[in-house]
């Protein structure tokens, strides 16, 4: 399977990507509805073309903005490991020049969590 790494940044394709990673509800019917429902808090996701300084020239990226229902996760930790989890999956889809940074925000709260910068990590050729 090839992944595009623009298409993951649409919210149904990165819904339907995460789920296919997902090999304990394939034996665990509990394990399955736990899932759907955190998939399902995903309302939606928003990524914008940015650009980074590094040793005087700006280097190109994109910034994604998560935006989760608090509701289905146990506590803000679960939403947080997602966000670092999504951070390092989205890094191995950028190229090897560009980066990607992630922000998750709780929308009951408006509570957001950023991670940093991280270096794509998919070849050019």
């Amino acid at each position: 399977m090839n992944l595009n790494y623009l298409s993951l940044l649409d919210t149904d394709a990165l819904k339907q990507v995460i789920a296919n990673f997902d090999r304990h509800a394939i034996h665990h019917p509990q394990t399955a509805r736990l899932s759907q429902q955190k998939l399902d808090a995903i309302e939606r996701l928003e990524t914008r073309p940015v650009e980074s300084p590094v040793y005087g020239y700006s280097r190109p990226g994109l910034a994604s903005t998560l935006y989760l229902h608090p509701e289905p996760f146990v506590c803000e930790g679960e939403m947080y490991l997602l966000g670092t989890v999504l951070s390092h999956f989205l890094s191995l889809y950028a190229s090897v020049n560009s980066f990607h940074m992630l922000t998750v925000v709780n929308t009951e709260s408006q509570e957001t969590w950023k991670w940093t910068e991280r270096i794509g990590q998919h070849p050019l050729i």
